[in-house]
């Protein structure tokens, strides 16, 4: 989180110099977490889907590769 936050700042105080404006610099990050909150809510039961999708294949290549080191243990 505190990543997050540091990079939040950084980012509006970047755009803050590139519109040679900070107050609009920080108005687009926030709008750039709007946009994604939105999205997100939007699409949160494919997103949910494919978040399921991929913490079941990562367990079950976790359980196929520890069933392989028991089989060359034997």
């Amino acid at each position: 989180m505190f990543i997050l936050l540091l990079g939040s700042l950084a980012l509006g105080f970047i755009l803050g110099g590139y519109f040679n404006d900070i107050g609009l610099g920080f108005l687009t990050v926030t709008g750039i977490y709007f946009l994604m909150m939105v999205l997100s809510i939007l699409f949160r039961k494919k997103l949910k889907l494919f978040l399921t999708n991929i913490a079941v294949e990562n367990a079950m290549e976790a359980m196929s590769n520890h069933d392989d080191e028991d089989d060359d243990e034997e």
